[in-house]
């Protein structure tokens, strides 16, 4: 069964050094969210991917929210696209709205901060709080080392199998819609929680 999905979360790159392909992907991944008539979620930065995500998903008709800590906002570096601009004492509080407001999650190529904010919401995921897809976009193996990181933590008994379910890998940002319409929930090890911990 198709999930619903209204708003989307994108977690990307602010850095401007990446290679061109990363810019053309994030740009596609933001038409790709208005041809859907899914409005966008992101960390609202006028930096990197983040600028070419967020100009890309306006033009193509989304809604789009950014969400800024102060301290940025401080720099200049506030997106000027966004429908709603929701301004944060601190990266904490930024990450919790961007997880409220969305139905699902997107990764794409990125640093310490993307992978930061994937691993946060599959541990989320993980604990029962949520049950939304958790597509990683993984364009000529870039997050392979990480998914062989996953691995080792099953193989050496520090991950139960069935976690590695919490997350669903497309090749590049095509397949997202496809991964929306395919997503089931996982089943979970109920090791620690009972059935209705999750609503």
């Amino acid at each position: 069964m198709e999930t619903t999905v209204h708003t989307l979360a994108v977690f990307c790159s602010s850095s401007n050094a990446v290679a061109p392909e990363q810019f053309e992907r994030a740009a596609r991944l933001g038409q790709i969210i208005g041809e859907h008539g899914w409005s966008l979620v992101f960390g609202g930065a006028s930096v990197g991917l983040m600028d070419a995500l967020g100009k890309a998903a306006r033009q193509a008709g989304a809604r789009v929210t950014g969400v800024v800590p102060e301290f940025l906002v401080k720099r200049g570096i506030a997106h000027d696209v966004c429908d709603e601009m929701i301004v944060t004492k601190t990266m904490a509080e930024r990450k919790s709205i961007i997880g409220l407001r969305s139905d699902a999650f997107v990764a794409l190529p990125g640093s310490i901060g993307t992978l930061e904010e994937l691993v946060e919401q599959m541990a989320l995921k993980g604990l029962k709080r949520h049950a939304k897809p958790i597509v990683l976009v993984n364009p000529d193996g870039y997050w392979d080392r990480l998914l062989e990181l996953f691995d080792g933590m099953v193989a050496q008994r520090f991950l139960k199998p069935e976690m590695l379910s919490l997350l669903t890998v497309v090749d590049d940002v095509e397949g997202v819609p496809s991964a929306f319409a395919n997503y089931l929930a996982p089943e979970l090890p109920n090791k620690w929680f009972s059935a209705e911990d999750l609503t």
